[in-house]
C-alpha cells in the first residue's frame, strides 16, 4: 500500500482565499478511482470543488504542473489525463 503525505492540497493563495480542500485535504485523495466509498468521496470532493471561487486556477495549476493524483479543479486523475490528451492531440493539428 503507497501513502501519500497531503501538507496542502491548494497552491497558496494567502489566507484570504481558503479553499475546501485546504480545510479537508485527506478527501481530495482517495484510495482509488473504484468501489463505492471512493466514489462517494469523489463526489463530495468534486461538489466543494464546484463551490469554489479558485476552482479554474486550481485546473489549470493542476495541468501545469503535472498533479497526477488526487482531485484537482473538480477533476479526477483520469479526467486530467483526458485533457491532456485532448490539448496534445489538438496542439498536434495545427
Amino acid at each position: 500500500m503507497t501513502t501519500v503525505s497531503v501538507v496542502l492540497h491548494a497552491p497558496a493563495w494567502g489566507p484570504q482565499h481558503t479553499t475546501p480542500c485546504q480545510a479537508e485535504p485527506e478527501l481530495f485523495f482517495p484510495v482509488s478511482e473504484d468501489g463505492p466509498r471512493s466514489i462517494a468521496q469523489i463526489t463530495k470532493a468534486k461538489r466543494l470543488c464546484r463551490g469554489c471561487s479558485r476552482v479554474e486556477d486550481c485546473l489549470q495549476n493542476a495541468l501545469d504542473e503535472g498533479h497526477d493524483h488526487g482531485i484537482w479543479g473538480g477533476t479526477t486523475t483520469a479526467e486530467r489525463r483526458d485533457i491532456r490528451r485532448r490539448r496534445k492531440t489538438a496542439g498536434a493539428a495545427r
